[in-house]
C-alpha cells in the first residue's frame, strides 16, 4: 500500500504514532522489570490520590532512603470461583485439528517470536495509513477472517475479541500467513482479557469496599467517641478540619498498590510485562478528578460519606477509563509509557487467557483499597510510629505500653511503638488537664491478632511501609504521583534485599526517629505521658541537636500537628523544651495552608534545639484501646 500523508489524514489517525512510517522499536529489553514497574508504580500513585482528594483540605507537602524484599503475600477474603486451570499444567502446543496450524501458547510465541515480528511490521504502518479502519483487529479481520462478524472484534473489554477458530481464517492464505494471523488474532484477545480482568476485579472490589465503609469507619476510627465530646462550636470546627486534614493521607495508603502487585506472579502465570500492562491503564482514572473537593465533613456520617463518596466516583471513573483505554490501545495510541499495541505484538510476553489472572487481581484491589481506607482513618486520628533504640533489645523494651510496641526481626536494636494523639480532650472546658490524651490507632488490634477483617496484615507489615516510606522520603513523591521515585526506591530496596514486609508503602504512618526513647508513652493516661517534640538522629537533652539533621517540621506537616497548639504548649511547659530562636519555621507552615484550614498557633515559631523533660515511663492503661475506643 502506498504511504499517505499524515496531514490528510483524519485526527484520530495523525495522533497515534506521529509519523505513520515510523518504525517502532522491539519490546524486547523494554518491557523488563524495571520498565513495567515503572508503569504500575505511576499509574497506581495516580488511583491513590483520588479517594481522598473529595475531603482534602489539610497541606501536606511531603517529600526519601533505600529498600525492599518483597514476599508473596495470600490473603483469602472471599472464596474465590472455582476454576479447572491448573498452573502446573503443561500448555498445548499441537498442531490445531482441522487447521494444521501449531496452537497459540508461551512456548509455541516464544519459538515463533522472530517470524511474528517481521510479519506484524508489514501490516502495523499499512493499518495506521489506511483512514478506513480506526480499529487494528478489525482491520486484520478484512484481511484474514473475512467470515468473522465485526461484532467479534470490537476488543473493548466489554464485547467479543476472538478469532473463535482458526477455521475462520481464509481458506486461501498461504500457510505462513495463517500461522502468523493466528497468533496476532490470539495475542491480541489474551491483551483484551487481562483488560476485561481488570475491569472486572477493580468493579467487584469497589463495590464490596463501598458496603464496608460504614464498618470500617465505626471500627478503625474514634470518631464516634470523639462526637461525644463535641459541646461546643470550636471542637466542631477543629473535628471537622481534622477529618478534611487526614482524610488527604488516604493517597498515601492506597499508594501501596505499588508494592503488593508481584505476590500476583506467584499464584499466576502473568509475568512483569502482564503487570505492567495492568498498570498502564490506571494512570488516566483520576487526573481530572483530583482537582475537584468537597465539602468538609464535620460528623461521622459525612466522614463515612466523603469516603464513600470517592470509592464511587473512583469506581465508575476507573471502568470507563478502562475500556476507553483499550479501545484507544487498539486504535494504535501511545500508553502513558510509550507503549503501544505494535510494541505488545513484538514482545516476548504470550498474554495467555488464564482464570488466575482475575482472580488475583480482584483479590489484591480487595485488600488494597481495605488497607488504603484504614491507612486514612488512622491518619485522621494523628497516628505515629515512634522509633527509638533498644539496647537491651526490643523484645525486652517495657518503656511503654506492649501492646502499642511492634519488634521487627531484621532490626532486634529498635523498638517501634505506634500511637494517636487523642482529638477528644483538647480545649475540653473545665478540664484539669486540657493536653490530649496518648492511644493506639484505633482498631489495632484486628492487625496485632492477624484477624481475617484485616486480611492478615500485622502492625509489623504497618511499621514495614511507614519505615519504608519515611527513609526513603516518599510522602512527596506519593502526594505528587512521582511513580519513578518510588519505583526508584523499590528497586533499590529489593537490590538491598531489605525486608520490607507484604505491603511496602501501603502504610504510611509518620515516623518520630527518637534514639533516646523520650517520646515512649503511656497510653491514656497523664502519668508517663510524652509527647514527640523533637524527631531526628539527635538526643533531646545532650546538645547533639542540629538543625540539619531535625525531622520535627516534616513530622508536625504529615501527622497534622502543625494546627495542634496542645503539641506546641505541652511540649513547651510539660517537655521544658526551647527552640532555635535564630530559626522561624511558622511562615513556611503557614504557606502550606490551604483555605478552610485553622490557624498555624501564634507560638509555633521555631524548631526545638533541647527538651530538659525528666521523662518518666509507663504503660498506661491500654486495655481502653480495647474497649474505650471503640469495642471490637
Amino acid at each position: 500500500m502506498d504511504s499517505v500523508n499524515a496531514d490528510t489524514l483524519p485526527v484520530h489517525l495523525r495522533n497515534r504514532r506521529g509519523n505513520v512510517n515510523e518504525k517502532s522499536s522491539s519490546l524486547q529489553g523494554r518491557l523488563n522489570f524495571q520498565n513495567s514497574w515503572d508503569i504500575f508504580c505511576r499509574d497506581i500513585l495516580t488511583i491513590s490520590s483520588f479517594v481522598i482528594s473529595t475531603t482534602t483540605a489539610a497541606p501536606h507537602s511531603f517529600e526519601p532512603s533505600n529498600n525492599a524484599t518483597f514476599v508473596p503475600h495470600h490473603l483469602a477474603r472471599k472464596p474465590p470461583p472455582r476454576s479447572t486451570y491448573k498452573a502446573s499444567a503443561p500448555e498445548p502446543t499441537s498442531l490445531q485439528q482441522g487447521c494444521g496450524l501449531q496452537v497459540p501458547t508461551a512456548q509455541s510465541w516464544a519459538q515463533n517470536l522472530p517470524a511474528i515480528r517481521a510479519w506484524i511490521e508489514g501490516h502495523w504502518d499499512p493499518f495506521l495509513s489506511n483512514p478506513l479502519y480506526k480499529n487494528f483487529p478489525n482491520y486484520l479481520r478484512d484481511q484474514y477472517a473475512p467470515s468473522l462478524t465485526p461484532s467479534s472484534v470490537f476488543c473493548d473489554t466489554i464485547g467479543a475479541c476472538s478469532l473463535f477458530s482458526c477455521m475462520n481464517l481464509k481458506a486461501d492464505l498461504p500457510t505462513h500467513d495463517k500461522q502468523m494471523a493466528y497468533f496476532v488474532f490470539e495475542q491480541i484477545a489474551g491483551l483484551d482479557h487481562l483488560y476485561s480482568s481488570m475491569r472486572t476485579g477493580l468493579g467487584e472490589s469497589a463495590a464490596y469496599m463501598t458496603n464496608r465503609i460504614p464498618a470500617l469507619v465505626d471500627r478503625y476510627s474514634s470518631v464516634s467517641r470523639i462526637q461525644q465530646h463535641l459541646e461546643d462550636e470550636r471542637k466542631k470546627e477543629l473535628l471537622g478540619l481534622a477529618i478534611g486534614s487526614s482524610v488527604l493521607l488516604m493517597a498515601g495508603g492506597m499508594a501501596g498498590m505499588v508494592a503488593t502487585f508481584p505476590a500476583i506472579g506467584a499464584v499466576t502465570t502473568a509475568s512483569s510485562a502482564a503487570m505492567g500492562m495492568v498498570a498502564a491503564t490506571y494512570v488516566s482514572i483520576i487526573g481530572p478528578i483530583n482537582a475537584a473537593r468537597s465539602v468538609l465533613p464535620t460528623t461521622k456520617a459525612s466522614l463515612k460519606d466523603q469516603i464513600l463518596a470517592g470509592l464511587n466516583e473512583f469506581s465508575r471513573s476507573g471502568l470507563n477509563n478502562i475500556a476507553r483505554d483499550m479501545e484507544k490501545f487498539m486504535e494504535g495510541d501511545r500508553n502513558e509509557r510509550g507503549l503501544d499495541l505494535l510494541d505488545i505484538l513484538k514482545g516476548e510476553y504470550f498474554f495467555r487467557r488464564d482464570d488466575p489472572i482475575q482472580r488475583a487481581i480482584r483479590s489484591n484491589s480487595d485488600q488494597l483499597m481495605w488497607a488504603g481506607v484504614v491507612n486514612a482513618l488512622w491518619a485522621w486520628e494523628r497516628s505515629y510510629i515512634i522509633d527509638a533504640n533498644a539496647p537491651a533489645g526490643c523484645w525486652n523494651d517495657n518503656r511503654g505500653p506492649q501492646e502499642s510496641r511492634v519488634c521487627l526481626s531484621e532490626r532486634p536494636n529498635r523498638a517501634y511503638y505506634v500511637y494517636a494523639l487523642d482529638k477528644s480532650q483538647e480545649y475540653a472546658p473545665g478540664s484539669g488537664d486540657k493536653h490530649a490524651r496518648i492511644h493506639g490507632p484505633t482498631g489495632y488490634r484486628n492487625l496485632r491478632d492477624r484477624d481475617a477483617d484485616a486480611y492478615g496484615f500485622s502492625m509489623e507489615d504497618v511499621v514495614r511501609s511507614s519505615l519504608f516510606v519515611h527513609e526513603n522520603k516518599l510522602q512527596n513523591a506519593i502526594e505528587r504521583f512521582d511513580y519513578k521515585k518510588v519505583a526508584s526506591a523499590l528497586a533499590r530496596g529489593k537490590s538491598l534485599g531489605t525486608n520490607l514486609g507484604h505491603i511496602p508503602g501501603l502504610f504510611t504512618l509518620p515516623v518520630c526517629r527518637n534514639p533516646g526513647g523520650e517520646a515512649i508513652s503511656s497510653v491514656w493516661e497523664t502519668k508517663g505521658r510524652n509527647y514527640p517534640c523533637m524527631c531526628g538522629e539527635f538526643g533531646w537533652n545532650n546538645n547533639s541537636w542540629h538543625f540539619s539533621k531535625d525531622e520535627t517540621k516534616q513530622f508536625l506537616i504529615y501527622t497534622g500537628l502543625m494546627f495542634s497548639e496542645n503539641w506546641e504548649h505541652f511540649c513547651n511547659k510539660n517537655g521544658h523544651c526551647k527552640g532555635e530562636n535564630g530559626i522561624d519555621i511558622h511562615a513556611s507552615l503557614d504557606r502550606l495552608r490551604r483555605p478552610g484550614d485553622p490557624q498555624i498557633p501564634k507560638d509555633l515559631k521555631h524548631p526545638f534545639k533541647k527538651c530538659k523533660q525528666k521523662t518518666k515511663h509507663r504503660a498506661g492503661d491500654p486495655s481502653q484501646d480495647f474497649s474505650s475506643n471503640p469495642p471490637i
